[in-house]
């Protein structure tokens, strides 16, 4: 397994906390928290949980409409003139391809389709219970790619990567993008594995995988076809003009991209649900696991270590947050208190302190 080049400090076994009591309390926590959700009257009730499964790729490619619309999103990069530039679904598009329903056709689950689009009409950008934030781009997730360029030249040699609350999966994006530019020859003895988590199903189908398809699309791996098929649709640049456009997603187009991923050796996996239920087996083998924007509400802390603690010590854990979640309660301090009471250790790799501060922590177990 791919090591990186610093190892975490040994923690001794009777510093960590027994498995089973923090099982106890992430299962203690969730529930209160989910006890919180749920009222009576005209309040909308909202399920504990959903359950942990995994989508297809394949599935999640038949779910993509006729078009998808685009921007190009910049990350500062300190020391560089030159920001990163990456392609993202607008959010304005996905939104549309949800409510857009055929007149004719009636939802087989009228309930659940009402659920997914609660969120949509919410003065808040969380819907707790139903809605976690995903289809929004999130200032963190942003710096954690910046942090992500600095170490680009460790990115070729990682093998199984997992972003859990991925939503736009900018950072996984530009892993994937890295991947691609990748110009050695032959097909990959050991495939790359990028595992993306999110707890909504519909953020996976409607910016999740669009995001990886456009990074797909504006990369090297695709310029023979792109320049065959779409000559018109140059790669977003600051300074191309084509900081937006609309790619149509055809047959193939999308037999391009299973090939892509064939010939780069990379495995696209997508799992939904909440951490409570997330099968900690399938973090066990990594050697990267990000995660931005999720220590926001101090209930849902426990479950997430549980899956973080779940890695070997070979895994590098990057989490992105700000300081300070102002009127929902979580923040740094408290996620590293609740890292050292379950035996594990943090260490400040990146900060701004412009405004609210933001940070990105290496995390070891």
């Amino acid at each position: 397994m791919f090591k990186f080049d610093f190892t975490p400090e040994d923690l001794s076994n009777d510093e960590r906390v027994p498995l089973d009591t923090l099982e106890n309390e992430v299962q203690t926590k969730s529930e209160a928290a989910a006890n919180r959700y749920v009222t009576g009257g005209d309040e909308p009730v909202y399920a504990v949980a959903d359950s942990f499964c995994e989508l297809s790729l394949d599935a999640l490619l038949s779910a993509l409409p006729p078009m998808i619309s685009y921007s190009a999103i910049t990350v500062p990069l300190r020391g560089s003139t030159a920001p990163l530039v990456l392609p993202r679904r607008d959010l304005f598009d996905a939104r549309f391809q949800l409510m857009a329903v055929d007149p004719d056709e009636e939802p087989e689950n009228k309930e659940s389709e009402d659920g997914e689009t609660k969120f949509l009409n919410a003065p808040s950008d969380l819907v707790p219970g139903a809605y976690e934030g995903g289809f929004k781009t999130w200032e963190c997730s942003i710096d954690l790619m910046a942090y992500l360029h600095g170490m680009r030249q460790d990115i070729s040699r990682v093998k199984n990567v997992l972003e859990l609350g991925c939503g736009t999966a900018l950072p996984t994006s530009y892993i994937f993008q890295e991947l691609l530019s990748d110009n050695s020859e032959g097909p990959k003895s050991h495939p790359t594995v990028l595992r993306l988590q999110d707890y909504n199903s519909t953020v996976l189908e409607l910016v999740t995988l669009p995001n990886l398809l456009l990074a797909w699309f504006f990369s090297d791996s695709s310029k023979a076809f792109r320049e065959a098929q779409f000559p018109n649709l140059a790669p977003p640049t600051l300074s191309s003009g084509r900081e937006a456009g609309e790619l149509p997603i055809t047959p193939s187009l999308l037999d391009a991209f299973r090939r892509s991923l064939d010939c780069r050796g990379v495995a696209l996996k997508f799992y939904s649900g909440a951490w409570l239920n997330f099968d900690v087996s399938l973090s066990a083998n990594c050697d990267l696991v990000l995660t931005s924007e999720t220590i926001y509400r101090t209930s849902s802390v426990p479950a997430l270590i549980r899956v973080l603690r779940s890695t070997t010590r070979k895994c590098l854990i990057l989490l992105a947050a700000k300081v300070v979640y102002f009127g929902v309660g979580g923040g740094v301090r408290e996620f590293v208190e609740a890292v050292q009471k379950a035996g594990g250790c943090t260490t400040l790799v990146w900060e701004m302190n412009d405004g609210v501060g933001r940070q990105v922590l290496r995390l070891s177990f």
